[in-house]
């Protein structure tokens, strides 16, 4: 099963709220979570923490070079930096 957007949805995310996400703006305080990101059921704080610490080892290990430039699920590309 794909997360990824259709072409439609994923249109209008990178167009409306691309610059809200990746912008320098704070986001305002107090705004609703959107009810995709509640976490409604009962996890384990413990099992949870490793994985998180898990996925950011496995990210940090591959580096720059494989997320600079790459395609994101939801905001279309992101600009490649320019070496500096």
């Amino acid at each position: 099963m794909s997360t990824m957007p259709g072409p439609l949805k994923r249109f209008l995310l990178t167009a409306f709220i691309k610059s809200a996400v990746v912008g320098s703006k704070p986001y305002k305080r107090n705004s609703p979570t959107v009810p995709v990101f509640k976490i409604v059921d009962r996890r384990n704080f413990a099992d949870e923490k490793q994985r998180l610490i898990a996925f950011l080892n496995r990210v940090q290990q591959q580096g720059e070079k494989k997320f600079d430039g790459r395609e994101s699920m939801s905001l279309a590309r992101s600009p490649r930096r320019s070496a500096t």
